[in-house]
């Protein structure tokens, strides 16, 4: 089995949270909104520790500390977000790239 690294995880994720504000689920529950854009900012504070090796701060770990609301917003064909979103969390840990 292929190891993923940040940035495959995180480009996977785009892809997918991208595919989801397509979908007909989305476009009919605002409440997706806030969980998709939560996420969006968590994709992006990942590329930038993947890409520099930059540290997670303090003050931006909430963005990370969202696996529950994560795992029970996105169900059935779009769990894979919820996934993607919890391996990307859990390699920035073991990469020593949260503080």
């Amino acid at each position: 089995m292929e190891t993923k690294n940040g940035l495959d995880l995180t480009q996977e994720l785009r892809i997918n949270l991208n595919q989801f504000k397509e979908s007909e689920l989305f476009k009919r529950y605002d409440s997706f909104r806030q969980d998709v854009r939560f996420i969006e900012i968590m994709i992006n504070l990942s590329e930038l520790a993947f890409e520099n090796n930059r540290k997670i701060k303090i003050y931006e770990r909430c963005w990370f500390d969202g696996s529950y609301v994560i795992d029970t917003s996105f169900t059935g064909k779009w769990s894979v977000i919820s996934n993607l979103y919890t391996s990307i969390v859990e390699l920035l840990k073991i990469s020593s790239l949260i503080e």
